[in-house]
């Protein structure tokens, strides 16, 4: 299994963790059997606890960085409670991917992009602007801020050259297309 597991008692001491957890955190198997989870270094989270899921008694997910013997970690995690028939917690299995080449690639494209000459826009499938480098604000004259609250289709094209946005969305392929403001 390539993701990392940790097997949660119901008073949240590891009951167990899997190969992949050992690899991706450079701890030993004994020095985590019985511990609390909450004594994980944990640099910034971002989303809910596994006492979270215990109370809700739903699977719930986030993500978080963490410091561990073999790094600094970014983790997405996902906790899924185990219920007995009567609904008694029986375990809390969480599950984690590692995320730090992703984030760290994501980083360095954003650092790219922020600091590239050149007019970059990010836009989600329904055309809404989700990031904008400098310079895409100042060729069109939009702060950064209203920009992110709107959606292509509010820009006043006076012309332009290349497909349009919903062809862009519908063939799946990259484009460079090129507009009059």
């Amino acid at each position: 299994n390539p993701y990392a597991l940790i097997k949660l008692n119901p008073d949240l001491t590891i009951a167990d963790v899997n190969p992949a957890f050992l690899t991706i955190t450079g701890y030993k198997k004994e020095e985590w059997i019985g511990k609390s989870a909450g004594e994980f270094k944990i640099l910034k989270r971002d989303g809910p606890t596994p006492l979270d899921a215990i109370n809700t008694k739903s699977t719930l997910r986030g993500t978080y960085v963490a410091d561990f013997p073999k790094g600094i970690t970014s983790m997405e995690y996902s906790y899924i409670p185990i219920f007995e028939p009567k609904g008694i917690i029986m375990y809390v299995y969480a599950i984690f991917a590692d995320r730090t080449q992703l984030d760290s690639k994501i980083n360095e494209l954003g650092f790219l992009i922020r600091d590239n000459p050149g007019a970059i826009a990010t836009i989600d499938l329904q055309g809404n602007f989700k990031a904008v480098n400098p310079a895409f604000q100042e060729m069109s004259h939009i702060s950064a801020e209203k920009l992110l609250s709107m959606n292509v289709s509010d820009l006043k094209i006076l012309s332009k050259q290349g497909i349009s946005f919903s062809d862009i969305i519908s063939s799946k392929k990259a484009s460079k297309p090129k507009f009059m403001n």
